[in-house]
């Protein structure tokens, strides 16, 4: 191979009329040139390049193939990476036409190891760098078409790709640093921050640079920092890009731009204004010689008509389908005609009048796109192809009246077979999942018109009313077990990552729409076929399965576990081995995915041999616990009955789910709706226009509209019995523990019953399980106090404010010194830094006392904050993040700052906030305040978590949520026979295990 670098050349008139956007003139001239030097292959590839540029694909490729007979030994010797990346550019041109992928990526993996592996930065020129550009955008062709391979494809590592990026920008070569920085660019997310930003924000201040390249640069520093949720600097990067492209002269940048604003923009409103702008720009770029740019303008129209309304779609539909198909006849690609039209036919199935108006064209589009891909030999697209067709089927159906023997529902049913059969050979875990989701839902659809829609349950014991029904009854519910079972070993992989980014991953995944429809569907069919142990097993895999999950990962395996496999240094290499490879498949290519899948799969196959290593495989999975395991979980000297209370969602009503040893499982369909929910907290948790909180007034009405959802309970539970609650959905943020169960004398239900609140029962079993494997030994409970009152919620302290601070601190002070000689750390003000706080959390009790800010609706809820003081007016904080990143032994923390209890809650009623991250942390339980309190309820608290806390016993336990109980009690009656209102009392509420270990 030859190493020696070549010179960038000077700028030719083809090469400045191209750079300008001046596409026609530019062939003009590279046609002329081509006649004068028919053998100079490296003019050739300069031409091919602008046909590709143009969108030409057919044209660049005749170009390529007519010069391949003249590449001969005498030119690959004299000119070997010349003639390397003209064979790459073939690969790719080939690939691209054919939609066949074996023999091109066989060539460019050659291509890759003669050329690109192993080279020093120091070597690259522009030859070897276009040798990587078309190496990598043949890898995010194959990404988007599906193909996958078992021999991985070879890549250059990300950090090589930022240095020899750095080093081009050093060395002057601005194009080169670009095309560097771009490699791989498809597959970046939201979740991986964009890499190479440093070299394209050089390119962009650099006064060297061209004004069209640092245009370049502009737009490709805006992809990333969109993918980082940056809205308005995405803006403004492009409105500088085409102010950069307009300075240089450039015949159509400012347009692309234009489109993309247009086309991303959240707040650009969609209009026939914006379709006329939209067109004019697409006939503009027609004219450029543009094709590729003009594919990419319809694919914005179609988009911004569906948004407009769908008989608006309807009417335009036929207009964008004819261009996009001429386009895609001029340019001789079939992928364009086929990116859209798959798009189409998604769109198309979810429009339910269209679809039906549209039938031709849907059937139209598809024959075209079937035809391509058999004829391609592309299995996996075929699959994609069938099951989209599924999806217009069913639709078709549900149009007709969802005959019982519709012929369109035969269709549907044969599409997803067929689906199923090519992905269980050649798909991924993701499109087997898919499969089986839709599947589920085609057969879910089926039952809810035929067989949910009569008031008597469905039951196979009691004899399903045709043969169909039963059918359909059992594949749904055997596609929803298989969907679930294949969405968690994706989750599983999530398991091997960090706290934080695991518990991110994971609630990612639960907001795919494909996962969130299996639960419904499950639990909503095994209610209608009168299994309620089952379906109240899947409402607990519905539930914060990413806390379930982490809080049985790492420093929260059981002591006995984790005890035993740090005395193995061979197993800690295995287990180190599985995280390696986890991350390997999470990061790979697509096409390199199934193979790391393969090694990961056959990895955790050996650990599973090993004893100890299958017993952390199972308790790490996390999975839903049982009825068997809940009721064994009380303390063996405590006898006081458990009731565990779940509330979901079915059919757009809430249920709730009602166990316990005493009463079995029952199940409750309840009068308080969903928009009930979210009307208590417009009207009830918020402030008025003096500054007054809702609920800090006497006004028995706010608690009186809860006493439905909790009805059941007087029913089945007795006074004193403890309620375990696990709210869903819009109930998240409700003081359901103080809802009204009697009018007069007016009693809340926390006045009856101690209650603890938990984001799931599996989550409520491993707190406990954790508390109760902590072996103290009957020796005295350690305590840390924390207090950090130096500023007022939005300024300095006032002279007022200092002395109730001052009180306050000397409070505790007293209160520590006290603690009947057990041992205290106490930090005050400015004494408590963040490692303090970090070494307070080792003691068995941690009090913090002072503000939070952030929540739920004000941005990033990883930056939800305990305020520490700061120096220099600069203010420091603990935050969620903060807290996912360190150990702690504490069993329990009580918060008594603003809002500490409150978290946000994503689909699948995912928590993420203060308390998961001290329960992530290590922590059995938390109390919180799901709003604002004041300082003197603050203060009056510590006085009774210090009578109550550590007195409060049970069979030998300390009995928070009975200590949490009497507190709300107390505080609730206020002083001189002077209740006090529920702003005061029902924010307090208790989170994880019930009791601390004696």
């Amino acid at each position: 191979m030859a190493t020696s670098t070549e010179p960038i050349p000077a700028i030719t008139e083809p090469q400045r009329l191209r750079g300008l956007g001046l596409f026609e003139d530019a062939a003009k001239k590279y046609s002329e040139q081509a006649e004068e030097r028919p053998e100079d292959l490296s003019l050739h590839l300069e031409y091919a390049g602008l046909k590709l540029e143009q969108g030409l694909l057919g044209d660049c490729l005749d170009m390529l193939v007519m010069f391949e007979s003249r590449i001969d030994r005498d030119m690959e010797q004299s000119s070997p990476r010349l003639v390397a990346w003209f064979k790459m550019f073939l690969s790719f041109c080939r690939a691209a036409t054919e939609v066949k992928f074996e023999t091109p990526m066989d060539q460019a993996r050659q291509t890759f190891d003669a050329f690109i592996r192993d080279v020093a930065e120091e070597d690259y020129d522009h030859l070897l760098v276009n040798i990587a550009s078309v190496y990598y955008r043949l890898l995010d062709l194959a990404r988007w078409c599906g193909y996958e391979t078992q021999n991985p494809m070879p890549s250059l590592s990300p950090e090589f790709q930022v240095s020899l990026a750095q080093h081009l920008l050093v060395t002057r070569d601005f194009e080169g640093a670009l095309k560097i920085a771009k490699l791989g660019e498809s597959a970046e997310t939201a979740y991986e921050t964009p890499h190479n930003m440093t070299v394209l924000q050089g390119i962009i201040r650099n006064n060297e640079a061209s004004e069209v390249l640092r245009a370049f640069a502009l737009r490709a520093y805006s992809d990333k920092i969109l993918l980082l949720g940056q809205t308005e600097a995405w803006i403004n990067s492009l409105k500088e890009a085409a102010s950069a492209y307009d300075n240089a002269g450039h015949a159509f940048g400012s347009l692309q731009i234009e489109q993309e604003l247009i086309q991303k923009q959240p707040s650009m409103p969609a209009s026939d204004d914006t379709l006329q702008k939209l067109w004019h720009i697409a006939d503009r770029l027609e004219s450029l010689g543009n094709w590729l740019a003009v594919g990419e303008c319809l694919q914005a129209l179609a988009e911004i008509s569906r948004k407009m309304s769908n008989s608006h779609a309807e009417g335009q539909a036929l207009e964008i389908e004819k261009r996009v198909y001429d386009v895609s006849e001029r340019c001789r690609n079939p992928l364009l005609w086929t990116k859209y039209n798959i798009s189409r036919i998604q769109w198309s199935v979810l429009q339910g009048e269209n679809t039906a108006r549209n039938l031709e064209l849907v059937e139209k589009v598809n024959n075209s796109i079937a035809k391509l891909y058999h004829e391609a030999g592309q299995e996996i697209f075929v699959a994609k192809i069938e099951g989209q067709l599924s999806l217009t089927y069913e639709r078709l159906w549900q149009l007709r009246g969802c005959q019982r023997d519709g012929s369109e529902f035969k269709l549907a049913v044969a599409s997803i077979e067929k689906d199923e059969e090519i992905m269980k050979r050649i798909g991924s875990v993701r499109d087997l999942a898919r499969v089986a989701q839709q599947a589920m839902s085609l057969y879910f659809g089926f039952l809810t018109k035929h067989a949910f829609s009569t008031n008597s349950p469905l039951a196979t014991h009691r004899g399903v009313r045709t043969r169909d029904e039963e059918k359909a009854f059992r594949l749904t519910l055997h596609h929803a077990s298989e969907a679930d079972r294949l969405f968690n070993l994706i989750r599983r992989d999530r398991s091997s990552l960090q706290r934080q980014k695991a518990i991110e991953a994971k609630q990612e995944l639960r907001k795919n729409p494909l996962v969130q429809s299996i639960f419904p569907v499950a639990i909503e069919t095994n209610h209608h076929a009168d299994r309620p142990l089952i379906q109240w097993h899947w409402i607990q895999k519905a539930k914060a399965r990413s806390i379930s999950d982490i809080l049985a990962l790492g420093i929260n395996l059981p002591a006995s576990l984790r005890n035993e496999l740090n005395k193995n240094d061979e197993l800690v290499k295995m287990m180190d081995e599985e995280s390696s490879l986890v991350n390997e498949v999470s990061s790979v290519s697509v096409e390199n995915g199934l193979h790391a899948r393969e090694r990961l799969e056959e990895h955790r196959g050996k650990m599973e041999e090993e004893p100890l290593l299958k017993a952390i495989l199972d308790f790490r999975q996390g999975q839903p616990t049982t009825l068997t395991r809940l009721m064994g979980l009380r303390p063996p000297q405590v006898k006081r009955n458990i009731f565990f209370v779940d509330w979901f969602v079915m059919s757009g009503e809430f249920w709730m789910a009602l166990v316990s040893a005493s009463t079995g499982i029952s199940t409750f369909r309840l009068s308080f709706k969903p928009e009930d929910a979210k009307e208590w907290k417009e009207q009830f948790l918020g402030f008025g226009s003096y500054g007054e909180h809702h609920l800090d007034i006497h006004d028995p009405e706010p608690l009186q509209r809860l006493s439905s959802l909790v009805k059941p309970l007087l029913e089945k539970s007795e006074p004193g019995d403890l309620l375990i609650f696990c709210p869903s959905e819009k109930l998240h943020g409700l003081p359901l523990h103080a809802a009204t169960i009697s009018a007069e004398p007016p009693e809340s239900l926390i006045e009856r019953n101690p209650i603890v609140y938990t984001a799931s029962m599996t989550t409520f079993e491993q707190c406990v399980m954790r508390e109760s494997d902590k072996g103290r030994d009957g020796r005295t409970l350690s305590h840390s106090y924390m207090a950090v009152l130096e500023r007022a919620e939005n300024g300095p302290l006032n002279e007022a404010g200092k002395r109730k601070r001052d009180k306050l601190y000397m409070e505790i002070k007293k209160i520590a010194t006290s603690s009947r000689g057990s041992p205290n750390n106490v930090y005050l003000g400015s004494d408590l830094t963040a490692d303090r706080f970090a070494t307070a959390l080792q003691s068995d009790l941690a009090l913090f006392l002072g503000h939070c800010k952030g929540g739920p609706l004000d941005g990033s809820i990883l930056n939800q904050r305990l305020v520490l003081e700061g120096r220099n007016d600069k203010e420091l904080g603990i935050t969620v993040s903060d807290l996912f990143a360190i150990d702690v032994k504490v069993s329990h923390v009580a918060l008594l700052a603003c809002a500490s209890g409150s978290e946000r809650r994503q689909e699948g009623d995912e928590p993420l906030g203060l308390i998961t991250a001290l329960l992530c942390a290590g922590a059995t339980s938390v109390a919180g305040n799901m709003w604002r309190t004041d300082v003197g309820t603050a203060r009056e608290l510590v006085r009774m978590m210090e009578l109550d806390g550590g007195r409060h016993t049970d069979g030998g336990v300390v009995d928070l949520a009975g200590a949490m109980q009497k507190m709300i009690v107390k505080l609730k009656s206020g002083k001189d026979g002077i209740p006090r209102t529920p702003y005061h009392w029902a924010t307090l509420v208790l989170h994880g295990a019930w009791f601390l270990s004696a």
